[in-house]
């Protein structure tokens, strides 16, 4: 997983042209993902289902993070698997 997110960075911020803050807040939560998905026996990008994705953002409304964090979340989520699709 940590390639697929390194590769997906590379591109947000070098043909995506995307400000420091938001690849900094995308590496936050897909670091975050990543932890949670090890923590589940899950260690490559090909093994996630959508359900695990559902799981993560159950997981992170408990643990009292906002709706614009988990939206955010979500996003870097949804945008790094089109990323790694098209790749």
């Amino acid at each position: 997983m940590d390639s697929a997110i390194e590769g997906f960075v590379y591109y947000l911020k070098v043909e995506r042209n995307r400000s420091d803050n938001t690849t900094e807040s995308y590496t936050r939560d897909l670091v975050r993902f990543q932890r949670w998905l090890e923590e589940h026996g899950l260690n490559e990008p090909s093994e996630v289902r959508r359900v695990h994705v559902g799981d993560y953002l159950v997981y992170l409304d408990k643990e009292g993070l906002g709706l614009r964090s988990i939206a955010r979340a979500r996003t870097s989520i949804r945008q790094l698997f089109k990323f790694l699709i098209k790749e």
